[in-house]
């Protein structure tokens, strides 16, 4: 979008499509697929929906400045980023949902990850590809480059699961379909859910205001800080196009900082899979579900620590440095809540009695659930959007070279009230 001359205030118009699809576009996507009644299945039209529509827009946006023109060049192509927002959601819910279908709850660990793995590589080699030479001599170029090896390895793995997995046939909840028919009564399903899901969506209310910022200011933060600043003024509000020779190496220290982060991620998240591996007797998971909650709240415990130790350096090897550590909880956020919410779930099928509430889950469909949670995911970011922009206008007043630091460093207070919150289901 910069290299589009897009101004960067107008940026978070973009950034904020994403937790805007997720808080309304997935639980209607979520709630449509378990009462689906195709012969596909319940999850896979919903998954070849969502790849059809995010292939088509993401090389609609790679190729809008060919097409277009002016002032066209940018209201297209935040119409797409849109639209793409938009087409994810249904990918995304169909294959988390469809881990859950048909995996039992005792492999709920080991499914979430091996999808934490596949992700951590799919950041990893889209930081390569952004790195690496060959790929384009100016912005435009490389990003149509990057989106053709996304498009390919979308088409191939979308094509490859949907041909392999086969879904049961499935009768929907008739108490799921009639809650999941009207938006109001989501807060009624969120009751409905178990206690330690309850206390997982509250917590992940907290921990996404930060996730966040870091997610979309870590790298503004890192390239403000070098020698080269992709800005030639460090006030966001204020931020002056460069030439796209100056970009292109401007940005080498935040794709630097994006790579080793990925690094981190990939790592931590083989590191779990071959834990999960370990813990095969019934015993073992016993134990290892309450060593799910504890990995949560250290995670979170150590990401806040982490945006809070920003404050005591001001150089950006160090700062990247420490940073690069947050690819460890990020890899746990992106693998302990869904086991969790799997294993609940998924475990119903073994357990015909159960108390009350359990009883009253029971009823709940999983796309339905996994809404729930989406929007407990979504819904922050939001808030956090509009938060993060009152952080770097009152930074910017009161004279501070580099605002993105304090946008991080202020979010701390959210996963550090989620580990309180996590640390509560740990003694529950």
């Amino acid at each position: 979008l910069l290299s589009l001359g897009l101004p960067a205030p107008l940026t978070a118009f973009a950034w904020v499509s994403a937790p805007l699809a997720g808080t309304f576009v997935y639980p209607w996507m979520g709630s449509l697929s378990d009462r689906c009644k195709s012969r596909y299945g319940r999850r896979r039209p919903f998954i070849l929906l969502g790849a059809v529509g995010a292939v088509l827009l993401l090389a609609s946006l790679a190729w809008v400045e060919t097409v277009t023109r002016a002032v066209l060049i940018l209201v297209t192509a935040l119409i797409l980023i849109w639209l793409l927002n938009f087409a994810i959601q249904p990918l995304q819910m169909g294959l988390r949902a469809l881990s859950v279908d048909v995996c039992p709850g005792a492999e709920q660990g080991r499914a979430n990850a091996w999808a934490t793995n596949c992700i951590g590589v799919g950041r990893f080699l889209g930081y390569v590809s952004a790195y690496s030479v060959g790929l384009g001599s100016t912005p435009a170029e490389q990003f149509q480059a990057m989106a053709l090896i996304a498009i390919l390895c979308l088409c191939a793995t979308v094509a490859y699961c949907c041909a392999v997995i086969e879904e049961s046939p499935h009768t929907p909840q008739a108490t799921s379909t009639r809650l999941a028919l009207s938006p109001r009564c989501w807060l009624s399903i969120y009751r409905a859910l178990p206690s330690g899901v309850r206390l997982l969506c509250q917590a992940q209310v907290c921990a996404w205001t930060a996730w966040f910022s870091f997610l979309y200011y870590s790298t503004i933060y890192i390239e403000t800080l070098s020698a080269q600043p992709l800005y030639t003024n460090p006030h966001p509000d204020k931020m002056s196009f460069q030439s796209s020779s100056n970009i292109i190496v401007s940005m080498q220290q935040g794709v630097v900082f994006g790579l080793a982060f990925a690094i981190v991620a990939l790592c931590t998240a083989l590191t779990l899979h071959g834990l999960m591996n370990r813990s095969k007797s019934k015993h073992e998971q016993a134990i290892a579900r309450y060593g799910i909650w504890k990995l949560l709240a250290g995670s979170h415990v150590t990401f806040g620590c982490i945006l809070l130790a920003t404050i005591l350096v001001d150089q950006w090897i160090p700062s990247a440095v420490i940073l690069c550590l947050c690819g460890i909880p990020w890899s746990l956020l992106l693998w302990a809540p869904y086991t969790i919410i799997g294993s609940e779930f998924a475990g119903f099928e073994g357990d015909p009695d159960g108390c009350e509430e359990r009883i009253e889950a029971r009823n709940l469909d999983i796309g339905v659930v996994l809404s729930v949670h989406n929007i407990c995911i979504s819904l922050p970011q939001v808030f956090a959007a509009v938060l993060d922009g009152g952080i770097i206008w009152a930074a910017g007043r009161m004279g501070s070279q580099n605002s993105a630091g304090w946008v991080l460093r202020l979010g701390a207070a959210g996963p550090l009230i989620a580990a309180y919150l996590t640390i509560k289901m740990v003694r529950y």
